[in-house]
């Protein structure tokens, strides 16, 4: 094992003994790095700068996403506040500007890594002998497909090429094959996620908002997705310190959904929160959304047809001292774009 990785490990291990036990965590996912032009994707260097500085300040426990998997697996208690920092894509600017910064924490990183993309080559990639530098400094490499696509839209068998190419790739280059997936674009469906577990992935995540714990499907965990709008520091504080809102039985029980429809979107509070405490928004409408409630079962329509791509609804409710439960899904509709 890499000397930085040992060492990761040992002070969380070290962090945690001396913290609240908790089940769950925060993970966020970045892209580029102090990047021009690209607000959708990038997070400026100062707004990163001050998630780091946030993190240690609060003394939050910073783990390797790895770690987080196996706790949420097992059921190993985590540090009240802890959160694990990942990005997607192999773009260079983790590597230049990123991971120098992570580095002089002490702190774990995970990048997924779609291989066609760091094969293809740019002046925006790293290429595999840089992966191999990271993986060696104690970065860990995850799975993000090979060809990038929309992978809800495939078929059973293109999305098994896909991840066996990906595979393929990686036992070449790295001498493994990740066992935790990033979807594309956060877009998966029970189809994808049968296959995924077929290629070998034991855990994978999406890009809907809210934090890990009990009741979140380890073949769809939730991240908090930054950029320049999504990293200004009240929503980072808000998301680094929420608490996954205790849910059962959500319907519908697929993300994917056909072009047009206007499903019925519900779930069962568990616990302490009151369903009259709970507001839902989704991304295609201003506001909070009319729910109805039946004891425990909370209920909303779609309140707009689903149109190609993907669409997200939040929940949240207030869990006192500034802080919020939260409960995030993505659906998505055949045929959307980058």
């Amino acid at each position: 094992m890499p000397r930085f990785r040992f060492a990761a490990l040992l002070l969380a291990g070290l962090v945690a003994s001396g913290a609240r036990a908790a089940d769950h965590a925060v993970v966020f996912m970045y892209h580029h790095f102090g990047q021009t032009g690209l607000p959708a994707t990038n997070i400026r260097l100062e707004q990163f700068e001050a998630h780091l500085d946030y993190l240690a300040a609060e003394n939050y426990t910073v783990w390797p996403l790895s770690r987080v998997v196996q706790a949420l697996r097992t059921g190993e208690s985590m540090p009240e506040r802890t959160v694990a920092l990942t990005a997607d894509d192999a773009y260079r600017s983790v590597m230049t500007e990123a991971w120098p910064r992570l580095k002089a924490r002490g702190w774990p990183f995970t990048l997924f890594v779609a291989t066609d993309q760091v094969d293809g080559g740019g002046k925006r990639l790293l290429d595999w002998d840089e992966v191999r530098r990271l993986r060696d400094e104690g970065m860990e490499i995850a799975g993000h497909s090979a060809a990038h696509g929309h992978m809800a839209d495939m078929t059973p068998e293109e999305a098994a090429d896909d991840f066996e190419r990906a595979n393929r790739r990686f036992r070449k280059e790295l001498g493994f094959t990740p066992e935790i997936l990033a979807y594309p674009y956060g877009e998966y469906s029970r189809a994808l996620i049968d296959v995924a577990r077929q290629a070998g992935y034991s855990a994978a995540f999406g890009q809907h908002s809210g934090p890990v714990g009990p009741g979140r499907p380890i073949m769809a965990l939730p991240r908090f997705a930054l950029n320049e709008r999504f990293g200004e520091m009240e929503r980072f504080r808000t998301a680094a310190a929420s608490l996954p809102l205790p849910v059962a039985d959500a319907e519908p029980a697929d993300t994917l959904l056909p072009a047009g429809a206007t499903p019925l979107i519900a779930f069962t509070l568990q616990g302490v929160v009151a369903p009259e405490a709970v507001a839902c928004f989704h991304s295609s409408a201003p506001g909070p959304l009319p729910l109805a409630i039946e004891g425990q079962r909370i209920s909303f329509e779609f309140p707009v047809p689903a149109q190609p791509g993907r669409s997200r609804f939040n929940c949240t409710a207030p869990a006192g001292e500034g802080r919020f439960y939260w409960y995030g899904r993505q659906f998505v509709v055949k045929g959307g774009r980058d």
